[in-house]
Formats: structure tokens, C-alpha cells, sequence
């Protein structure tokens, strides 16, 4: 078993003493939230009849009058009531609304789907025409260029 020692914080009229292995211990057993020890509200304890009297009871808080008085009781802490459930209306109200976002979103990804689609039908209706147009134009072209040629042959000579 470990070798307990003896702590004491002060707080108002009382200094509460404990015997305890550690002081994180001691710290659990007053229920403090911050290292009283750091503050300078908390001290290792030397002192023969203090000593003796809270290694009489390991792990309990006694509360000792400073004016010299006799030993004051620790007041109980009163059991909390079981606490309530927490409503889930809130999460699930929260959730079907992302769900109907998700909806609308998908909704307006497919609309636009759709008119790329559309717009791509376009633009390869578009790309045949302007080829169709663009052969004709060449054949054109080449057409007017042999009539020219030949022309200028039979002028030549």
C-alpha cells in the first residue's frame, strides 16, 4: 500500500484536511478543479496531531475550525437528479432539412445536366453544319481555282 500524507487547504474559517497518497489525490478528494497547491491555498502537512488524526481516516475530508475549535462537519453534497434525456427533435428537425437541401441540390445538378446535354446535342448539330458548309466552300474553291488555271492556260496562248 502506499505511504499516505497529509494535505491541508485553507478556505475561509475551516482548513480541510485529508491523508492521501498524492496530491492529485488530494486534490480529487476536495473535489477541486484547479491545483489549489499552485495557488498557495493548498500545503503538505507536518503537524504531529493533524497528521495523526487524518491518518485515522485515509481518504476522507475532515474540516477543521482555524479559531481552534473543534472538528466541523463536511457538508454532504446533495445527489443530483437523474438527469432528463436529451430531446432529439432538434437534430432530427436539423437532418430533414439537410436531407431536403440534398434533394433540391440534386434536383438542380440534374436541370443543369440536362441543358449541358441539350447544349451539347447543339453545338454537335452546329459543328456538322459548318463542316457540310466548309466542304461545300472548299469544293468551291478548288472548282474556281481549276476554271481560273484553265483559263489562264487558254489565254495564254
Amino acid at each position: 500500500m502506499r505511504r499516505l500524507k497529509v494535505f491541508c487547504a485553507t478556505s475561509g474559517f475551516h482548513d480541510s484536511i485529508v491523508a492521501a497518497p498524492s496530491r492529485p489525490a488530494a486534490l480529487k478528494a476536495w473535489g477541486a478543479r484547479t491545483d489549489l497547491f499552485s495557488m498557495g491555498v493548498a500545503k503538505q502537512v507536518t503537524d504531529p496531531k493533524i497528521v495523526k488524526q487524518a491518518l485515522a481516516r485515509p481518504g476522507e475530508v475532515i474540516r477543521l475550525n482555524r479559531s481552534g475549535g473543534e472538528e466541523a462537519p463536511v457538508p454532504k453534497k446533495k445527489p443530483r437528479p437523474p438527469a432528463k434525456r436529451p430531446s432529439r427533435a432538434r437534430l432530427t428537425a436539423a437532418e430533414e432539412k439537410l436531407a431536403e437541401l440534398d434533394k433540391k441540390q440534386e434536383k438542380e445538378r440534374e436541370k443543369i445536366e440536362r441543358e449541358i446535354k441539350a447544349l451539347e446535342g447543339k453545338r454537335d448539330q452546329l459543328e456538322k453544319r459548318h463542316a457540310k458548309a466548309r466542304s461545300a466552300a472548299e469544293e468551291k474553291v478548288e472548282q474556281t481555282r481549276a476554271d481560273y488555271e484553265a483559263a489562264l492556260e487558254d489565254w495564254d496562248g
